[in-house]
This record gives structure tokens, sequence and C-alpha cells, in this order.
């Protein structure tokens, strides 16, 4: 029997560490198993990257960054947001991305492809920030593969228009109508400068505080977390080998429903024609709930009373599978 894990990573372990923590429990029982690092934006997307290329990670001040000959993947959270009297910008993760470069450059580091991870900021400038802070690079920027990592939900937002994050941020506040229209204009005069005027319609452009305008503009992509690491760990191509597929999540609940993970993993196995079994350290889901998802079943690794301050560790996620793969063997 061939067993496929693809997880999120549960508490402080890793998705590496859960997962091989899962497969050992089919392992022990003769199972093949093979385990795929996979994670969302903000809950380990870069080491979960790192861990599939062996890449290390990198010492630098401002952001997290996991180096290797396939490319890099940076992670930047804007923790010091700008006064109230002052906009904030995007250029601080410019800079960093401007430096990075050049020290690759001078390191030989090749650099073919690079992930910009940003699960936190403040900004909401339409990327000028960080156009401005790389134009020295943009040759460069455009002459490799890049791509800004966020969450399904940023990856559909507009940048301008009624769909556009003026808008929405603007009618939550209750600002003047015309207050939003010439916000909203001075972001549309952006994008023409940027050489499209339609640009800020296009699905994406608004991800990020309007960071993903600027990565299109550059030739980049707006991709999630999961669907990057399925797509270059050919995840494909593994659950076509498999027998089982295993995915998890820290909480299944009905308010996430396994993130943007999980609906990565079942649509795989359901194009694929194998069940997928979830694991949660708590499942608040029913079982019928769950195969409208495109899961078989789910279990619970822990009980409800058990909460966050009891850590559930490699070798209990093992114990807790055993049962479970007991009943899912072959």
């Amino acid at each position: 029997m061939r067993v496929l894990v693809a997880t999120g990573a549960f508490q402080d372990l890793t998705s590496a560490q859960t997962g091989a923590a899962m497969a050992r429990a089919w392992a022990e029982l003769g199972a093949q198993c093979a385990v795929v690092p996979i994670a969302e934006t903000g809950q380990g997307f870069g080491r979960a990257w790192a861990d599939l290329v062996q890449a290390g990670p990198t010492d630098w001040s401002d952001v997290e960054v996991f180096a290797a000959d396939g490319g890099m993947a940076l992670r930047f959270v804007d923790e010091n947001p700008a006064e109230a009297d002052e906009p904030s910008s995007s250029e601080r993760l410019g800079v960093s991305v401007a430096a990075l470069l050049a020290w690759a450059e001078h390191d030989g580091l090749p650099l073919p492809e690079l992930w910009l991870e940003v699960p936190a900021w403040t900004w909401g400038d339409g990327g000028a920030g960080f156009w401005h802070a790389t134009r020295q690079c943009h040759a460069r920027l455009r002459g490799l593969r890049l791509h800004l990592v966020t969450t399904s939900a940023q990856a559909g937002l507009q940048l301008t228009g009624l769909r556009g994050i003026t808008a929405a941020t603007m009618h939550t506040t209750g600002a003047h109508p015309g207050e939003l229209l010439a916000a909203d204009q001075r972001l549309v005069d952006w994008c023409t400068s940027m050489g499209d005027p339609a640009l800020g319609t296009t699905q994406g452009a608004g991800a990020v505080g309007g960071l993903g305008a600027a990565v299109l503009a550059l030739g980049g992509d707006i991709v999630t977390g999961p669907r990057e690491v399925a797509r270059h760990a050919r995840l494909a191509d593994s659950v076509q080998q498999a027998d089982l597929v295993v995915t998890g999540y820290d909480e299944l609940d009905f308010g996430s429903k396994g993130g943007d993970l999980v609906p990565v993993v079942t649509e795989l196995a359901e194009s694929a024609g194998r069940p997928v079994v979830a694991l949660a350290r708590h499942n608040w889901i029913s079982a019928r709930e769950l195969r409208t998802m495109g899961v078989e079943q789910g279990y619970a690794l822990q009980s409800e009373d058990q909460g966050e301050a009891e850590v559930l560790t490699a070798d209990g996620i093992t114990a807790a599978c055993r049962t479970i793969a007991g009943t899912w063997h072959w």
C-alpha cells in the first residue's frame, strides 16, 4: 500500500515534521509512505518550500529568507506601521528585495524564481513604494519568475473600481464618496504610470494592499501558498501514485473548512480517484459535511477538552494515528 501525506503544520511542528509523524503510523504497518510539505501563506509556506527543496535559512535583518539553487522564498511582515498621520508604504519590502537581489548577484547565487510571502501589512499604496524601491532591479525581476504568495481571498481582489481596495476600505470607514473617488482615481493613474490603465481591475491587483498590481506589472503572478507548493512538488503526480491520501489542518471547523490547503489536496485526489482522510487536532465538521469537501473521513487527534495549552508532539501524533492507520490500511 502506498500512502501520500500532505498536511499543514500542527502547533510548533513544521509541515514536514507533522507529516512524518502521521506517516510513521502507516509505515509501522508496512505501507510505503511519502510526505510532501505543504502550507498556507503566513502558516509556514516558506518553511514548507525550504523543506521541499532542501533550502537553508539565510540570516537577514528585516525578512525571513530561504535560499537554494532553485530560487528564494522571502517572508516579510510589516511590523512597523507608519504613524497615524503618515501614509503607510510598501517601500521597506522593496528595499529588502533590492538588497537581496544585490546579495544574490554578488555571491553568484542562481535566482530563477522568487516567492514573496507577505502575511501582514499596513499599506494600501498599490505597490508604489515597492515599485520605486526596486526601480534599479526591474529588469532583473522581469527576467525571473516572480510570485506574490497570499491567500485565495486576497488573490481575487481588484485594486480599483467598485470592487477595489479603496472602495472596500472607505465603505467600512464611512468616507465621503468624493474622497473615495479621488483615492480610486489616484490608483488608476498609478496603474497607468506602470504602463497598463486596465491593470487595476485585473484579478489579484488588489492583493496585499495593492502590491499585487506592482508584481503583475513586473510580469509576476499572484498565487496561494498550498497551490504553489503543490505545483513545485508536482503533487498531482504523487497523488496518482498513491492508494490513500492523508491531509491535515490544525483546526477543522466550519469557518475555515481547511483553509486554502485542504481543497488543493482534495481537488487533486478527486481528479485521480483517490480517497482522502483528513486529520486535525480538533475536528468540528460532521462526516456528511466533510464528504461535500471531498474528504472520506475526518479524525480529531485530541479530545475536545484538550486546548492550546496541551502540546501535541510528534510522538503524540503518531500514537493518535495508529488506530486510524489500522482502519485505513489494506
